[in-house]
Protein backbone atom coordinates (compact mmCIF):
# COMPACT_ATOMS: atom_id res chain seq x y z
CA UNK A 1 0.00 0.00 0.00
CA UNK A 2 1.01 3.69 -0.75
CA UNK A 3 1.02 6.49 1.98
CA UNK A 4 -1.74 8.85 1.63
CA UNK A 5 0.89 11.62 0.76
CA UNK A 6 4.34 11.36 0.28
CA UNK A 7 6.53 9.27 -2.48
CA UNK A 8 5.99 5.59 -2.89
CA UNK A 9 6.84 3.26 -5.25
CA UNK A 10 4.13 0.65 -6.96
CA UNK A 11 3.55 -2.60 -4.91
CA UNK A 12 3.46 -4.60 -7.88
CA UNK A 13 5.73 -3.49 -10.41
CA UNK A 14 8.43 -1.51 -8.36
CA UNK A 15 9.11 0.77 -10.84
CA UNK A 16 6.76 3.54 -11.02
CA UNK A 17 6.88 5.94 -8.16
CA UNK A 18 3.74 7.97 -6.85
CA UNK A 19 3.07 11.07 -4.86
CA UNK A 20 0.10 9.72 -2.83
CA UNK A 21 -2.39 7.18 -3.37
CA UNK A 22 -5.15 9.59 -5.07
CA UNK A 23 -1.79 9.96 -7.30
CA UNK A 24 -1.54 6.49 -7.94
CA UNK A 25 -5.17 5.83 -8.34
CA UNK A 26 -5.11 8.49 -10.90
CA UNK A 27 -2.59 7.22 -13.31
CA UNK A 28 -3.90 3.59 -12.73
CA UNK A 29 -7.19 4.59 -14.65
CA UNK A 30 -5.30 6.41 -17.58
CA UNK A 31 -4.23 4.40 -20.33
CA UNK A 32 -1.40 6.60 -20.81
CA UNK A 33 -0.30 6.41 -17.32
CA UNK A 34 -0.04 3.24 -15.22
CA UNK A 35 -2.82 0.80 -16.24
CA UNK A 36 -2.79 -2.18 -15.10
CA UNK A 37 -1.22 -3.55 -18.27
CA UNK A 38 1.80 -1.39 -17.93
CA UNK A 39 2.09 -2.32 -14.30
CA UNK A 40 2.50 -5.94 -15.25
CA UNK A 41 4.47 -5.09 -18.14
CA UNK A 42 6.95 -3.46 -16.09
CA UNK A 43 6.93 -6.19 -13.48
CA UNK A 44 8.22 -8.27 -16.48
CA UNK A 45 10.59 -6.30 -18.53
CA UNK A 46 14.43 -7.85 -18.23
CA UNK A 47 16.13 -4.71 -17.90
CA UNK A 48 19.44 -6.26 -16.96
CA UNK A 49 22.59 -4.89 -18.67
CA UNK A 50 20.89 -1.46 -20.37
CA UNK A 51 22.01 1.50 -19.55
CA UNK A 52 19.72 3.97 -17.36
CA UNK A 53 19.11 5.52 -21.09
CA UNK A 54 17.96 2.55 -22.45
CA UNK A 55 15.78 1.47 -19.26
CA UNK A 56 13.76 4.72 -19.63
CA UNK A 57 13.49 3.72 -23.13
CA UNK A 58 12.71 0.41 -22.31
CA UNK A 59 9.53 1.76 -19.83
CA UNK A 60 8.18 4.05 -22.26
CA UNK A 61 7.86 1.16 -24.98
CA UNK A 62 5.44 -0.63 -22.30
CA UNK A 63 3.49 2.65 -22.08
CA UNK A 64 3.60 3.14 -25.82
CA UNK A 65 2.75 -0.61 -26.14
CA UNK A 66 -0.19 -0.17 -23.28
CA UNK A 67 -1.63 2.49 -25.83
CA UNK A 68 -1.66 1.14 -28.86
CA UNK A 69 -3.54 -2.42 -27.24
CA UNK A 70 -6.18 0.31 -25.40
CA UNK A 71 -6.50 2.05 -29.06
CA UNK A 72 -7.19 -1.41 -30.67
CA UNK A 73 -9.62 -2.41 -27.56
CA UNK A 74 -12.23 0.71 -28.59
CA UNK A 75 -10.60 3.24 -26.54
CA UNK A 76 -11.19 6.15 -27.83
CA UNK A 77 -8.74 8.71 -25.59
CA UNK A 78 -6.19 5.86 -26.16
CA UNK A 79 -6.50 5.55 -29.96
CA UNK A 80 -6.76 9.65 -30.17
CA UNK A 81 -3.10 9.50 -28.51
CA UNK A 82 -2.04 6.87 -30.59
CA UNK A 83 -2.28 8.60 -33.83
CA UNK A 84 -0.83 11.86 -32.20
CA UNK A 85 2.09 10.00 -31.08
CA UNK A 86 2.84 8.45 -34.64
CA UNK A 87 2.66 11.91 -36.49
CA UNK A 88 5.42 13.13 -34.83
CA UNK A 89 8.20 11.67 -35.90
CA UNK A 90 9.83 9.05 -38.88
CA UNK A 91 11.53 6.08 -37.75
CA UNK A 92 14.91 6.28 -36.42
CA UNK A 93 18.03 4.74 -38.76
CA UNK A 94 21.75 3.83 -38.05
CA UNK A 95 22.71 2.66 -34.56
CA UNK A 96 19.90 3.86 -33.06
CA UNK A 97 17.74 1.46 -35.04
CA UNK A 98 19.66 -1.21 -33.91
CA UNK A 99 19.18 0.10 -30.30
CA UNK A 100 15.21 -0.22 -30.99
CA UNK A 101 15.59 -3.45 -32.32
CA UNK A 102 17.11 -4.83 -28.59
CA UNK A 103 14.71 -2.70 -26.74
CA UNK A 104 11.67 -4.40 -29.55
CA UNK A 105 12.92 -7.94 -28.58
CA UNK A 106 12.59 -6.93 -24.77
CA UNK A 107 9.31 -6.09 -24.95
CA UNK A 108 7.88 -9.09 -26.91
CA UNK A 109 9.60 -11.52 -24.56
CA UNK A 110 7.86 -9.88 -21.61
CA UNK A 111 4.51 -9.93 -23.66
CA UNK A 112 2.11 -12.59 -22.69
CA UNK A 113 1.32 -15.29 -25.52
CA UNK A 114 -1.77 -14.39 -27.79
CA UNK A 115 -1.64 -10.80 -26.86
CA UNK A 116 -0.73 -8.19 -29.27
CA UNK A 117 2.24 -5.53 -29.11
CA UNK A 118 4.22 -3.27 -31.05
CA UNK A 119 5.99 -4.08 -34.48
CA UNK A 120 9.40 -3.38 -34.68
CA UNK A 121 9.04 -0.56 -36.88
CA UNK A 122 6.26 1.10 -34.37
CA UNK A 123 8.60 0.54 -31.64
CA UNK A 124 11.05 2.56 -33.63
CA UNK A 125 8.78 4.95 -34.39
CA UNK A 126 7.48 5.51 -30.86
CA UNK A 127 11.34 5.93 -29.70
CA UNK A 128 12.13 8.43 -32.75
CA UNK A 129 8.78 10.97 -31.51
CA UNK A 130 10.15 10.60 -27.44
CA UNK A 131 14.00 11.73 -29.46
CA UNK A 132 13.03 14.45 -31.32
CA UNK A 133 10.14 15.47 -29.79
CA UNK A 134 10.17 15.24 -25.98
CA UNK A 135 10.12 18.12 -23.42
CA UNK A 136 12.56 17.72 -20.52
CA UNK A 137 10.68 18.10 -17.05
CA UNK A 138 12.71 19.41 -14.17
CA UNK A 139 12.84 18.09 -11.11
CA UNK A 140 12.32 20.32 -7.83
CA UNK A 141 15.63 22.00 -6.71
CA UNK A 142 18.06 19.40 -4.50
CA UNK A 143 19.18 20.21 -1.49
CA UNK A 144 22.31 21.97 -3.23
CA UNK A 145 20.06 23.96 -5.58
CA UNK A 146 21.18 20.99 -8.29
CA UNK A 147 18.63 20.65 -10.58
CA UNK A 148 18.07 17.74 -12.80
CA UNK A 149 15.90 16.20 -15.61
CA UNK A 150 12.96 13.96 -13.89
CA UNK A 151 11.70 12.72 -17.09
CA UNK A 152 10.63 13.58 -20.88
CA UNK A 153 7.11 14.84 -22.11
CA UNK A 154 5.41 14.51 -25.07
CA UNK A 155 2.74 17.62 -25.38
CA UNK A 156 0.32 17.82 -28.29
CA UNK A 157 0.64 21.51 -28.36
CA UNK A 158 4.31 22.52 -27.53
CA UNK A 159 4.11 26.51 -28.84
CA UNK A 160 1.50 27.07 -25.94
CA UNK A 161 4.43 25.88 -22.89
CA UNK A 162 5.81 29.24 -21.54
CA UNK A 163 3.51 31.36 -22.95
CA UNK A 164 3.93 34.18 -20.54
CA UNK A 165 7.65 34.81 -21.60
CA UNK A 166 6.27 35.66 -25.12
CA UNK A 167 5.96 39.41 -25.89
CA UNK A 168 2.38 40.18 -28.27
CA UNK A 169 2.33 38.26 -31.22
CA UNK A 170 -0.19 39.10 -34.46
CA UNK A 171 -2.05 36.57 -35.55
CA UNK A 172 -0.40 33.05 -37.65
CA UNK A 173 3.01 34.70 -36.04
CA UNK A 174 5.36 31.23 -36.59
CA UNK A 175 6.88 30.87 -32.94
CA UNK A 176 10.35 28.56 -32.91
CA UNK A 177 11.43 26.81 -30.00
CA UNK A 178 15.10 26.67 -28.74
CA UNK A 179 16.41 22.86 -29.06
CA UNK A 180 19.87 23.54 -27.48
CA UNK A 181 21.78 25.83 -25.02
CA UNK A 182 21.57 29.62 -26.60
CA UNK A 183 25.15 30.23 -26.74
CA UNK A 184 26.11 27.02 -29.27
CA UNK A 185 27.61 28.07 -32.78
CA UNK A 186 25.92 27.72 -35.95
CA UNK A 187 27.83 25.20 -36.79
CA UNK A 188 27.21 22.92 -33.47
CA UNK A 189 23.29 23.83 -34.06
CA UNK A 190 23.00 22.28 -37.37
CA UNK A 191 25.07 18.99 -36.44
CA UNK A 192 23.00 18.35 -33.29
CA UNK A 193 19.76 19.47 -35.12
CA UNK A 194 20.83 17.00 -37.80
CA UNK A 195 21.62 14.62 -35.85
CA UNK A 196 19.24 14.33 -32.99
CA UNK A 197 16.03 15.34 -34.70
CA UNK A 198 16.31 15.15 -38.25
CA UNK A 199 16.41 18.43 -39.83
CA UNK A 200 18.27 21.55 -40.59
CA UNK A 201 16.98 24.86 -38.79
CA UNK A 202 15.51 27.53 -40.93
CA UNK A 203 14.83 30.17 -38.25
CA UNK A 204 15.43 33.68 -38.22
CA UNK A 205 18.59 33.42 -36.07
CA UNK A 206 20.61 30.59 -38.23
CA UNK A 207 19.05 32.17 -41.60
CA UNK A 208 21.16 35.42 -40.04
CA UNK A 209 24.28 33.75 -38.93
CA UNK A 210 24.69 31.49 -42.02
CA UNK A 211 25.68 34.44 -43.95
CA UNK A 212 28.32 35.64 -41.43
CA UNK A 213 31.04 33.82 -44.05
CA UNK A 214 34.71 33.45 -42.81
CA UNK A 215 33.02 35.32 -39.57
CA UNK A 216 33.11 33.71 -35.67
CA UNK A 217 29.48 33.66 -35.66
CA UNK A 218 29.35 32.66 -31.90
CA UNK A 219 28.89 35.54 -29.68
CA UNK A 220 31.38 36.42 -26.48
CA UNK A 221 29.05 37.02 -23.57
CA UNK A 222 31.84 38.15 -21.74
CA UNK A 223 33.32 41.04 -24.16
CA UNK A 224 30.46 41.67 -26.89
CA UNK A 225 30.45 45.60 -27.63
CA UNK A 226 27.09 46.82 -25.52
CA UNK A 227 27.72 50.82 -26.62
CA UNK A 228 23.42 51.73 -26.61
CA UNK A 229 22.58 48.66 -25.43
CA UNK A 230 20.55 50.00 -22.99
CA UNK A 231 18.68 51.52 -25.82
CA UNK A 232 18.69 48.14 -27.88
CA UNK A 233 17.41 46.16 -24.73
CA UNK A 234 14.59 48.53 -24.47
CA UNK A 235 13.38 48.38 -28.30
CA UNK A 236 13.70 44.05 -28.80
CA UNK A 237 9.96 43.82 -28.21
CA UNK A 238 9.41 46.93 -31.61
CA UNK A 239 12.27 44.36 -33.54
CA UNK A 240 10.54 43.30 -36.56
CA UNK A 241 12.01 40.49 -36.70
CA UNK A 242 9.68 38.02 -37.18
CA UNK A 243 11.59 35.32 -34.68
CA UNK A 244 10.33 34.71 -31.20
CA UNK A 245 13.24 32.82 -30.25
CA UNK A 246 16.44 33.56 -32.77
CA UNK A 247 17.90 29.96 -31.99
CA UNK A 248 18.86 26.96 -34.84
CA UNK A 249 20.76 26.93 -38.32
CA UNK A 250 20.29 26.63 -42.41
CA UNK A 251 23.09 25.89 -44.62
CA UNK A 252 22.79 29.28 -46.25
CA UNK A 253 20.60 31.82 -45.39
CA UNK A 254 19.55 33.20 -48.85
CA UNK A 255 16.01 33.73 -49.41
CA UNK A 256 14.83 33.49 -45.48
CA UNK A 257 13.42 36.06 -42.83
CA UNK A 258 16.56 37.00 -40.84
CA UNK A 259 17.08 38.33 -37.88
CA UNK A 260 18.98 41.63 -37.08
CA UNK A 261 22.56 40.68 -35.72
CA UNK A 262 22.21 43.88 -32.67
CA UNK A 263 18.96 42.25 -31.93
CA UNK A 264 20.29 38.20 -31.81
CA UNK A 265 23.19 39.74 -29.31
CA UNK A 266 21.36 41.72 -27.23
CA UNK A 267 18.75 38.56 -26.79
CA UNK A 268 21.72 36.34 -26.14
CA UNK A 269 23.00 38.15 -23.57
CA UNK A 270 19.54 38.58 -21.57
CA UNK A 271 18.45 35.21 -21.79
CA UNK A 272 21.44 33.26 -21.51
CA UNK A 273 22.47 32.50 -17.71
CA UNK A 274 25.46 34.60 -16.82
CA UNK A 275 26.76 32.01 -14.09
CA UNK A 276 30.26 30.63 -15.08
CA UNK A 277 29.45 27.45 -17.05
CA UNK A 278 26.03 26.91 -16.97
CA UNK A 279 24.60 28.80 -20.08
CA UNK A 280 20.78 27.41 -18.88
CA UNK A 281 17.86 29.62 -20.89
CA UNK A 282 16.49 32.54 -18.56
CA UNK A 283 12.80 33.18 -18.81
CA UNK A 284 10.65 35.33 -16.72
CA UNK A 285 8.45 33.43 -13.89
CA UNK A 286 5.03 33.46 -13.42
CA UNK A 287 4.20 37.78 -13.19
CA UNK A 288 7.16 38.88 -15.53
CA UNK A 289 9.85 39.61 -13.33
CA UNK A 290 12.45 38.03 -11.73
CA UNK A 291 14.35 35.90 -14.75
CA UNK A 292 15.10 32.85 -13.29
CA UNK A 293 17.88 30.13 -14.81
CA UNK A 294 16.00 27.03 -16.02
CA UNK A 295 18.76 24.51 -15.57
CA UNK A 296 20.64 26.64 -11.92
CA UNK A 297 17.53 28.35 -11.08
CA UNK A 298 19.82 31.77 -10.85
CA UNK A 299 17.34 35.13 -10.52
CA UNK A 300 17.86 38.20 -12.62
CA UNK A 301 15.65 41.12 -12.63
CA UNK A 302 14.87 43.19 -15.05
CA UNK A 303 16.38 46.32 -13.11
CA UNK A 304 19.47 44.53 -12.23
CA UNK A 305 20.03 43.50 -15.89
CA UNK A 306 19.67 47.35 -17.24
CA UNK A 307 22.25 48.17 -14.38
CA UNK A 308 25.06 45.74 -15.68
CA UNK A 309 24.11 47.27 -19.53
CA UNK A 310 24.53 50.52 -17.84
CA UNK A 311 27.91 50.02 -16.28
CA UNK A 312 29.35 47.83 -19.11
CA UNK A 313 28.75 50.93 -21.57
CA UNK A 314 30.12 53.35 -19.58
Amino acid sequence: MLPAEGVGLCAKCRSACFCSRACAQRAASNAAGHPAAVCSALARLDFSGLSADACSALRYLAQANALRASSLAGDADAAARWGALGCLADGLGGPAQADAAELHRRLAAATPVGSPYLTEAEAGGALAAEARCGYGVMAPCGRGGERRLRGTGLYPAAALLNHEALHALPAGEELTCAYFPLHLSLEERQARCREQYGFACACPRCAEEATWQGEDETVDLEASSLEGGVASEEGMDEEADPAVDPGGGPAAGAGLPRADPAYIQMFLLKYTCPQPECFGTVAPRPGGDPLECSLCGFTRSEAAFLAELEATSD
